[in-house]
């Protein structure tokens, strides 16, 4: 069996389909949902808010009962494709690893990315959960 950068080498594409979410922006890799919501650009800041909800089933095969996810999942991409990580203030702290239960909920949640000079304009949220070996980064387009 190939482990998933050997399948990326190899030249396949290793995708995870989106499910329906709402409402917009969002996504819910394998019933693992965020919502973002509030979203700003003032003064060289994008500030954001995300909010979590573990729509998955119990799986008596699972080793624990949550998803978890962490500012540190989190990438702002810019239209000219630079991606910068969280920043952290006083108005954005780290809020450290969030374990979520199944069927449970967590949030809203402050994050912060310095702006790229464009701002918005065909920026994508970059979210990273440890979903499993095969799993590739979700793209939200912000706007």
């Amino acid at each position: 069996m190939l482990a998933a950068g050997s399948l990326r080498q190899l030249g396949q594409a290793v995708t995870t389909p989106p499910e329906p979410c709402s409402p917009h922006p969002c996504a819910a890799p394998h019933a693992f949902e965020v919502v973002i919501s509030d979203i700003t650009a003032t003064n060289g800041i994008v500030m954001l808010h995300v909010t979590f909800h573990n729509r998955s089933k119990a799986d008596p095969f699972e080793a624990v009962s949550y998803d978890h996810t962490s500012p540190a999942d989190f990438q702002l991409r810019s239209a000219a494709g630079q991606q910068r990580p969280p920043a952290f203030s006083g108005q954005c702290p780290d809020w450290g690893e969030l374990r979520i239960e199944h069927s449970a909920s967590a949030g809203p949640k402050p994050l912060c990315f310095a702006a790229a000079h464009d701002g918005l304009k065909g920026a994508l949220l970059v979210w990273s959960p440890d979903l499993g070996l095969l799993f590739d980064d979700v793209r939200i387009p912000l706007n």
